[in-house]
């Protein structure tokens, strides 16, 4: 249940940034499916006083199809909410003057219609799936290597992502082929940029403590969240996975329904019990705003949990969750 009394940074929560696959549906054959009780939390988010957008790291078609594709599934979302990485690549190259070679989805395409492909001069590579193939890699390889000063952007840097089908390979895992064949490091357009974060949380008019990212990524979508100074949870659906030595799902969201909401709305943490066994030990935070922790310890194995800033503390033997 949601703590109303929740003091601090919570009560300055003015904004929530949700990513969409993994979290509010999952994509696959068709239009894929939304995960049960996402379109009505994505109702009552608009119906709160908070602003909502959507970031994300899709790059299979462009932003009007793909939020064309959200509103048949029964989203309520409108193309200016939804930020993905496309249109501000296009914003770097004019900015920059540079001429793309594009390893990317055919769907993708038209969002580069306009901008000069003529002799490039760097490479944006996307979530090309089934496009990246030997070949096609390769010749994004022998622009690179090309270059006197090769510029490689990279859409995002996931690993894997979820269909309906299973797991699928992401862009990150191809980016790293082309860093490591040409001895460079990628531009990362998207998440977890700071940079594209940051775009975000201008066109909401939020400073970074005011705003909630919701993601199924811990590294792409709350860590990169985390990192420019936003709070962050993490939800167990999408590419989530409860591994040996993880937390056996404790402090994880479900899944985007009423419980994300009763946080978001309530602007307070969701208490979760701690495992069987377990014990509190406290931690001295780091985070912006000197985040004060807590952590359980069960055996040999300790888990960081976030609370509040400020030194606020959870409730005695109580167990915050795995949030910001």
């Amino acid at each position: 249940m949601a703590d109303t009394g929740w003091p601090g940074c919570a009560k300055s929560l003015k904004g929530v940034i949700l990513d969409l696959c993994g979290v509010l549906y999952d994509s696959g054959e068709g239009d894929g499916v939304a995960i049960p009780g996402s379109i009505e939390a994505v109702k009552r988010l608009k119906e709160s006083d908070l602003q909502l957008r959507f970031c994300t790291n899709e790059t299979q078609a462009t932003r009007e199809k793909f939020v064309a594709k959200l509103q048949r599934l029964g989203f309520g979302i409108s193309v200016s909410e939804v930020f993905p990485p496309a249109p501000a690549a296009i914003a770097v190259l004019k900015e920059r003057g540079l001429r793309p070679h594009l390893l990317v989805h055919d769907g993708l395409l038209p969002e580069f219609d306009a901008v000069d492909k003529t002799n490039p001069n760097c490479v944006i590579v996307g979530d090309a799936a089934e496009n990246f193939s030997y070949q096609n890699l390769n010749e994004a390889f022998r622009v690179l290597i090309g270059l006197e000063k090769p510029v490689l952007f990279s859409l995002g840097q996931g690993r894997y992502y979820k269909e309906t089908d299973g797991l699928k390979l992401d862009v990150g895992v191809y980016m790293k082929a082309l860093e490591y064949a040409c001895d460079l490091k990628a531009e990362v357009i998207g998440k977890p940029s700071p940079t594209f974060f940051q775009s975000v949380l201008s066109d909401m008019g939020l400073k970074p403590h005011e705003a909630l990212m919701i993601g199924d990524d811990l590294v792409n979508d709350v860590g990169g969240a985390q990192h420019c100074g936003m709070k962050g949870v993490q939800v167990r659906t999408g590419k989530y996975r409860h591994t040996a030595g993880s937390d056996s799902g404790q402090g994880h969201l479900p899944h985007c329904d009423a419980r994300v909401l009763e946080w978001s709305l309530a602007s307070s943490p969701v208490r979760i019990p701690p495992p069987q066994g377990g014990r509190f030990v406290h931690g001295r935070g780091r985070g912006p705003g000197q985040t004060d922790r807590w952590s359980w310890e069960l055996g040999q194995r300790r888990r960081k949990v976030w609370t509040t800033a400020g030194g606020s503390r959870a409730a005695p033997g109580r167990w915050s969750g795995q949030a910001g």
